[in-house]
């Protein structure tokens, strides 16, 4: 990771968040419905309305009854090439078999599965969240999901921007270059060395689009004596959107000092840990094909890939219990997840196309614009012989 000068908000970055976030302050929002979410109380800026990424309700632990919830915020699809082992339709139906209200599909460097999630989410009554994993060239890698119809605008452009650098997505990288999926060395899932824009945002990119995203943060394998800093420059900036996510694969025995530091960073810096599964395939029977995606990525053979593969087949959509009795000795995490959700009110629906207007000088359409060029170009090369 770069210095903390280099991860750190820029005076530019931070002039166009506090423009952005007085829009959005004087924009008005939907009410939310009394009751909605988990708790009962809203949240409304002072006219009337709800700011950008900011709760619904005021969320409470234990809302809801006894009924476990949980809503998966990191789950990948095949439009993640080379990574993700799943059709969308094939997460979401998924989803709904096991009780999961809400599912989060964030792709790498993309929205191009957003259309194909939503469709299949709005047929089986599973709320999908529309967000991208954005890899940066000086900073772990995030997860952003926008808050509303605007945040996903500047999302949209945000990427853009990463295709254009890359000259269109496709330029090509060392093969076995990768990052594992928290930013870090290259492991299974790894973020680089595919079409696509890793590496080429940078924190500042993120820093001055993100007014109205919730960011979860995906730590390294190792993570870094920087993160704390990150984390609270990050928090800073966009205070209530920055999160840390905490994963349990149960690859090997428990961690609990990698655990206790991503714990203490988070609660240092004021940024929330949120439990999520990393997810790359939707049933555990999907495991072989996401390590042949994973020879195809290295440019290897299985038999050479050695710890370069999946260690299970955990990294798959789980039920709510499953996820709250694997996170049972941190129920603030799981409870995390509820709170993201019930700050996102973006939805596909809100899109309208909006084609631009081509009248030129005068109002004169473009066809007729096309048709005068034509003349005038011709009977300034064939003169009179033009016909009429």
């Amino acid at each position: 990771m770069g210095s903390r000068a280099m991860i750190s908000p820029s005076s530019s970055a931070r002039a166009s968040a506090r423009q952005t976030r007085s829009a959005h302050a004087a924009a008005p929002r939907h009410r939310a419905k009394a009751g909605e979410g988990s708790g009962s109380r809203e949240i409304r800026t002072a006219d009337g309305g709800r700011s950008a990424c900011r709760p619904r309700t005021v969320f409470r632990a234990g809302a809801g009854g006894n009924a476990a919830r949980y809503a998966e915020l990191e789950a990948i699809s095949n439009y993640s090439f080379l990574r993700g082992a799943s059709h969308p339709e094939e997460l979401v139906r998924r989803a709904a078999e096991l009780g999961l209200e809400t599912l989060g599909v964030a792709d790498h460097d993309s929205l191009a599965g957003a259309v194909r999630v939503h469709t299949a989410a709005r047929a089986v009554g599973v709320r999908p969240l529309i967000g991208a994993r954005l890899d940066l060239a000086d900073a772990p890698s995030v997860l952003a999901y926008p808050c509303d119809r605007a945040a996903y605008g500047r999302l949209s452009r945000l990427l853009t921007e990463g295709r254009i650098r890359a000259g269109g997505g496709t330029r090509g990288r060392s093969r076995g270059a990768g990052r594992d999926e928290g930013g870090s060395a290259a492991g299974p899932g790894g973020s680089r060395g595919e079409a696509g824009n890793g590496g080429l945002l940078r924190a500042g990119d993120l820093l001055a689009a993100a007014e109205g995203m919730a960011l979860i943060v995906l730590p390294p394998d190792r993570p870094s004596a920087e993160l704390p800093s990150l984390l609270a420059s990050w928090r800073s900036a966009f205070p209530g959107q920055v999160w840390l996510a905490l994963r349990r694969w149960l690859a090997g025995p428990p961690n609990d000092a990698r655990e206790d530091r991503l714990a203490r960073a988070a609660r240092a810096a004021g940024a929330p840990l949120v439990a999520t599964n990393a997810v790359l395939m939707h049933r555990p029977d999907r495991r072989p094909v996401a390590d042949v995606l994973s020879c195809l990525r290295a440019g290897r053979r299985i038999d050479e890939m050695g710890l370069g593969l999946l260690k299970n087949a955990e990294r798959r959509l789980k039920s709510p219990e499953e996820m709250v009795r694997l996170f049972r000795d941190r129920p603030g995490a799981v409870e995390a997840t509820l709170e993201i959700a019930d700050r996102i009110d973006f939805s596909l629906d809100q899109l309208r196309l909006d084609y631009p207007d081509e009248s030129g000088p005068g109002g004169l359409p473009a066809l007729a614009r096309l048709e005068r060029a034509v003349r005038e170009g011709a009977a300034e090369r064939y003169g009179s012989r033009t016909p009429a």
